[in-house]
């Protein structure tokens, strides 16, 4: 042992942190033993001590112990890492088979659908062949359930997707019976049926609502009492806004169909300034179909770029021409679609705009068009009228104010307002499946009354509705859904 110089009086202090740094079998034989198990040697000539501690064979025996309990431990440690490489080597070849039983899967369900789409034609031993596959996979997934070590609810996954094979199997095996070309042939059959009803006239979806033709110019008397609304018929939806107008012009081209859908956008893309408190709704193209049937299927003919924006959705075609609200001002407008012309026209310097005087959609209808069997007109409010709705007949030539009646009713307390022989229908919502109409001004003996007429906002948001004085049918913006409305008059 390596000695240690100190002085004299710290010999006996060595040897005790010597003692206190052994384990408990030393101190155990220090304190119990029949003889100290070392020695300590003093052999200093200058006052200094040289310290030698010279261990025992008890001591040395403990060593020996220790050795051997180290060796049992390396010995478990062993069978334990060779317990451990077993387990590993099974969950790996479990996740082996779990890959191949996905892969078998896949397989199988891509298959299924080919048979389901009619691309892939099977036999019954087929049909057998892909439930031996099926028993297959379902005994290897009781091998797994029964390891403790997959997953429960993997198992339980791959169980149903097995089960949705077995059944989808089952229903096919039923429907296909013993005749797979037979099968095949039916399924040609539908194929060339689904390609002839997209290209058959669409107007025959509308007959079956309707008992005439679209294009056929109804002939009832609308100056005769309003008795009955029918069921909104859809006859399309666009994706573009939730807001817009679709109309017909009834004097010329009466089978085209027009479309404006409007947006908040807008009035940033052309330049207006906007607050979070004046939101403005308004669009600057309008889309013209050919027929009814374009129309149902999105073929656009033609994008008529307007020259000054439209604000809101009252926009109408008559005689050629669209008429319309000029964005965020007081004025009204006359497009000509051959021409491309613009005639804009002065409103009273109190008419009220910016969803001041809206319906109560607040879609920003405070100017709203009209057209009935004697013309053109322009539904508002103005300041001096206390809000209540305004009515002029328009000349449809020069925009000029001919003729104008004042109601009693406000016109933000109204859904929607229309013009039909003359006399204004308004509805008292425009978001409910228990709308009606509930108000009429005739202008023709400035006799105002209430009536209850039920329609139904089918899609909950009718954000505008035109009367069609040609074929007799109100048209309605519901949610981004263009619906059709037939109107049944008393006789």
């Amino acid at each position: 042992m390596r000695p240690l110089t100190m002085k004299h009086a710290s010999c006996i202090v060595l040897v005790a942190i010597l003692i206190a740094g052994n384990s408990q079998m030393v101190q155990s034989l220090l304190l119990n033993g029949p003889s100290p198990p070392f020695t300590v040697r003093n052999t200093s000539s200058d006052g200094a001590c040289i310290c030698r501690v010279e261990v025992t064979d008890a001591i040395r025996c403990s060593s020996v112990r220790e050795k051997e309990n180290e060796e049992s431990l390396q010995e478990q440690l062993a069978d334990i890492s060779s317990r451990l490489d077993h387990h590993v080597t099974v969950i790996d070849e479990q996740a082996i088979a779990i890959m191949s039983l996905t892969d078998d899967m896949t397989s199988a369900l891509e298959k299924l659908k080919q048979i389901e789409s009619g691309d892939l034609v099977v036999t019954r031993p087929e049909y057998k062949g892909f439930r031996r596959e099926i028993e297959n996979m379902e005994a290897l997934l009781a091998l797994l359930r029964e390891n403790s070590t997959v997953s429960a609810d993997i198992v339980a996954m791959l169980e149903g997707e097995v089960r949705n094979m077995t059944s989808v199997i089952r229903t096919l095996e039923d429907e296909e019976g013993s005749n797979s070309y037979q099968l095949q042939t039916e399924v040609d059959s539908l194929k060339r049926k689904l390609l002839q009803c997209q290209q058959e006239d669409v107007d025959e979806r509308v007959s079956v609502f309707f008992s005439y033709d679209w294009d056929r110019q109804g002939h009832a008397d609308s100056c005769r009492k309003l008795n009955n609304v029918s069921a909104p018929f859809t006859m399309r939806r666009t994706t573009t806004s939730s807001q817009g107008a679709w109309f017909r012009d009834p004097i010329v081209n009466q089978s085209k169909v027009y479309l404006i859908s409007v947006t908040s956008s807008n009035r940033q893309d052309y330049g207006y300034s906007r607050s979070s408190s004046d939101t403005m709704y308004g669009g600057g193209t309008v889309y013209e179909y050919a027929s009814m049937k374009d129309f149902q299927l999105g073929r656009e003919t033609k994008r008529i770029s307007i020259t000054e924006n439209a604000q809101g959705t009252s926009m109408v075609a008559y005689n050629g021409s669209l008429y319309y609200h000029v964005w965020n001002k007081r004025q009204i407008a006359k497009y000509d679609i051959e021409q491309g012309r613009l005639l804009k026209s002065e409103l009273p310097s109190d008419t009220r705009i910016q969803n001041a005087g809206a319906y109560k959609s607040n879609s920003n209808s405070d100017v709203d068009f009209a057209v009935d069997e004697s013309g053109l007109w322009v539904i508002y409010s103005t300041t001096s009228s206390n809000g209540v709705i305004v009515i002029s007949k328009l000349d449809p030539e020069t925009l000029l104010r001919m003729e104008t009646w004042r109601t009693s009713v406000t016109k933000t307390s109204q859904g929607n307002c229309f013009m039909m022989c003359q006399v204004l229908h308004c509805t008292n919502s425009y978001n409910t499946h228990a709308d009606k109409i509930n108000y009429y001004f005739d202008t023709k003996t400035a006799v105002e009354s209430f009536i209850y007429v039920p329609i139904d906002s089918k899609f909950l948001a009718t954000y505008a509705l035109s009367y069609n004085p040609y074929d007799q049918k109100l048209y309605g913006w519901d949610n981004g859904h263009q619906v059709i409305y037939q109107l049944l008059f008393e006789e």
